[in-house]
């Protein structure tokens, strides 16, 4: 994924989260039409956590585990 779609996936997470916020200081609470911006936030979040990893897997894809001391923790 490029930095310009990580960028429109931060603006998109950031319009989400305003739009969350706006309810909430209207409302004054937390209500059940706020579940699925919640919900969309959460996928554009993953969105982004999946892209980075992607990223970093292509910046090291010459790298073989099995061929180092490396602990993962998982």
């Amino acid at each position: 994924m490029s930095p310009e779609a990580n960028k429109k996936l931060l603006a998109r997470k950031m319009e989400l989260e305003n739009r969350w916020n706006n309810k909430y200081l209207v409302e004054g609470r937390v209500t059940v039409d706020m579940k699925p911006i919640e919900e969309e936030i959460r996928r554009v979040r993953k969105e982004m956590v999946m892209a980075d990893v992607e990223i970093c897997r292509l910046a090291h894809k010459d790298y073989h585990l099995e061929q180092n001391d490396l602990v993962v923790n998982v």
